[in-house]
């Protein structure tokens, strides 16, 4: 298993996106070049799901707590 998967929490920021999408590591997959997040938190901890090629992924976060500034 990848290291940065053993955090519990991983947030995605996919381009175009002022805010991160959060997602427990066991809720994301990838499936024939896509990235899917199931479940997620996004903007004000609204319910978020997503999918999207790798590629338009911005940045990445890794954490055992979720982050909010």
């Amino acid at each position: 298993m990848d290291e940065k998967l053993k955090r519990k929490y991983i947030a995605v920021k996919p381009k175009g996106f002022k805010y991160y999408i959060w997602f427990k590591t066991d809720k994301i997959s990838e499936y024939v070049g896509t990235f899917i997040g199931k479940d997620g938190w996004g903007k004000n901890g609204a319910l978020t799901s997503i999918e999207c090629h790798p590629s338009q992924i911005e940045s990445t976060i890794y954490s055992d707590e979720l982050q909010y500034s």
